[in-house]
């Protein structure tokens, strides 16, 4: 356990150390131990010249580290409570929900990355982090020396460490060979969720097992006597790692469990793969997320207004210099797109304007006291004059989101009378999605549960709806492949500026892909993320649990039909 003053003695330490693996040993272990505060205080010592050249080395690394968060660092403090058991404690907003993650380190004694990174990478100050050390290195079968002498019997001390009243969502978390434990704790405890990442089944074993015929029978018997009380249950690994593939094929044949994959990725060290990526932060973000109850409650109605219909966005008048359209499928990322396009306060307020829906209701408004009795605008040329007059920005720019499900019906399904209709842009922005499988599956909960504008939380739908999803999903699939021939053959025949962008592009950099649109559309001015405007909030992608559990049944369900998708 390192003492409270660590940081002070720092540089006496290493100095004293016999050999660079002692230096090294000891620096590992503040990796364990610091916090992002404590951290930074190192620094300094880089003047010292009387450093070994290991200690050198590592600060330097160090600030390699530090110059990546430019953010401020988060304000955590470190309590020592026994050793191998250490409280994280952040320091909300007054009034601010308060969040607690009770962490099971692996054999690394680590959660796979030093605990300043973690802490660093959540950057959420009101998480509370309780970081648990089984340093004897046998998945707490022994609890944790000194502390408590079993599984059991450190659930129970657990218990009085905190009070589950002072937080609004508890989670238990653990990597690799911390990862049995999380899910045994999280059960014991009764906790929010429970995540286990790539850690082991309770029917592994090695040598350390090799005596104990059931190591992990406790483990079975309490999922077995709580099964109708269990927390959500969560497995995260890569989905090229077949070892750990293993064993989550294992847990689910005992408990049910939600399944997070890491793309592309073939470590069983997910996180380090993601820190590398610069995705840890949001990766951990979404996977410690309050989770919704299985069957939701009945939700109030989104009374957000839309962006189409909402008067506070109509502009003075300012005559149409430039024409773009934003030209999409659903679940591509557009409705985030037109947002932050918006938001530059210079580029259009582009939405959907060919909406049925929305049709009626805006011209409705914008013609308000401007006709004569009896008289009506009808013709689609009389209506888009009446949004440029509204909706075009100072500098002349006028945007429109034209979603391929409505463009065809306005025009019968008539390739030729739609892709002259696109003409009469001077840009056009074109956004797909490669992933046609997770596009269906997007669309699948958006239709089943209304809800169309992410806000970062799954949407309410329960389990039982997931036939349901897969069925939706698998007519909507076929739906986006026909509809992409159909975009690919009228941009074919468009003659203006084009860019295509597809929605996993923009995951991947969003800043990169909007300097590249607003370059597209107005080449005279420098877009700089600093001066947007905070007129609309933008979407946030939900944790992605359910979109996971549907699309492993989805692809189930294709490989029955004989079908063959493309994903």
């Amino acid at each position: 356990m390192l003492s409270q003053d660590i940081i002070e003695r720092y540089e006496e330490t290493v100095c004293a150390c016999k050999s660079v693996n002692q230096v090294n040993q000891f620096q590992i272990e503040l990796g364990h131990a610091l916090t992002p505060q404590e951290m930074i205080q190192l620094l300094p010592s880089l003047k010292n010249e009387a450093l070994p050249p290991a200690a050198k080395e590592w600060l330097q690394a160090l600030v390699g580290i530090m110059d990546r968060y430019r953010l401020p660092l988060v304000p955590h403090t470190r309590e020592n409570l026994h050793e191998g058991v250490t409280l994280y404690k952040g320091q909300p907003e007054p009034d601010k929900e308060r969040h607690l993650v009770i962490a099971f380190t692996g054999d690394a004694r680590r959660l796979m990355t030093p605990i300043f990174v973690f802490l660093q990478e959540c950057n959420l100050n009101n998480l509370d982090v309780l970081l648990l050390d089984d340093s004897s290195k046998r998945f707490y079968l022994n609890g944790i020396k000194g502390f408590a002498s079993s599984m059991a019997g450190l659930n129970e001390r657990l218990k009085t460490l905190y009070d589950k009243a002072d937080y609004s969502s508890v989670v238990s978390l653990g990597t690799s060979g911390g990862g049995l434990a999380a899910l045994w704790a999280g059960i014991a405890l009764q906790v929010d969720k429970a995540i286990s990442i790539g850690g082991p089944s309770h029917l592994y074993t090695d040598s350390r097992l090799s005596a104990m015929p059931r190591p992990f029978g406790e483990f079975e018997q309490l999922v077995k006597a709580e099964k109708e009380r269990l927390p959500k249950m969560v497995y995260a690994l890569a989905d090229k790692c077949a070892k750990d593939q293993e064993k989550l094929e294992e847990l689910r044949a005992l408990v049910p469990m939600d399944v997070i994959r890491v793309k592309g990725c073939e470590e069983h060290n997910i996180l380090h793969y993601l820190y590398l990526k610069d995705q840890l932060g949001a990766f951990l973000r979404q996977l410690l997320a309050p989770q919704p109850p299985a069957i939701a409650p009945a939700q109030p109605k989104d009374t957000r207004v839309p962006t189409a219909l909402n008067p506070l966005l109509d502009q003075s008048e300012h005559p149409t210099l430039k024409r773009y359209a934003i030209f999409s499928q659903q679940r591509t990322g557009s409705t985030w797109l037109c947002a932050r396009l918006i938001n530059t306060g210079y580029l259009g307020v582009p939405s959907e304007y060919l909406n049925a829906r929305v049709i009626p209701q805006i011209s409705q408004r914008l013609l308000a006291g401007k006709l004569q009795a009896g008289q009506k605008t009808t013709s689609l040329a009389g209506y888009l004059k009446l949004l440029e007059r509204a909706r075009t920005t100072a500098g002349g720019c006028f945007g429109i989101k034209v979603q391929i499900n409505q463009l065809m019906p306005l025009f019968k399904n008539d390739q030729d009378s739609a892709a002259k209709f696109l003409q009469i842009f001077n840009a056009m922005v074109v956004m797909t999605r490669r992933d046609k499988v997770g596009q269906a599956i997007s669309g699948a909960i958006s239709t089943l549960s209304g809800k169309w504008f992410s806000d970062g939380q799954e949407a309410p739908i329960g389990r039982d709806k997931i036939p349901e999803l897969v069925t939706t999903a698998y007519g909507l699939l076929a739906r986006y492949q026909r509809e992409a021939v159909q975009m690919d053959a009228l941009c074919a025949q468009y003659k203006g500026q084009l860019l295509r962008i597809d929605y996993e592009d923009m995951v991947a950099d969003v800043d990169g892909v909007m300097r590249n649109v607003t370059s597209l559309l107005e080449p005279s001015r420098v877009w700089t993320p600093q001066a947007d405007r905070e007129l609309l909030s933008l979407p946030e992608p939900p944790p992605g649990l359910l979109g996971q559990e549907v699309r492993e049944r989805l692809l189930e369900f294709i490989q029955g039909q004989g079908d063959i998708a493309r994903h």
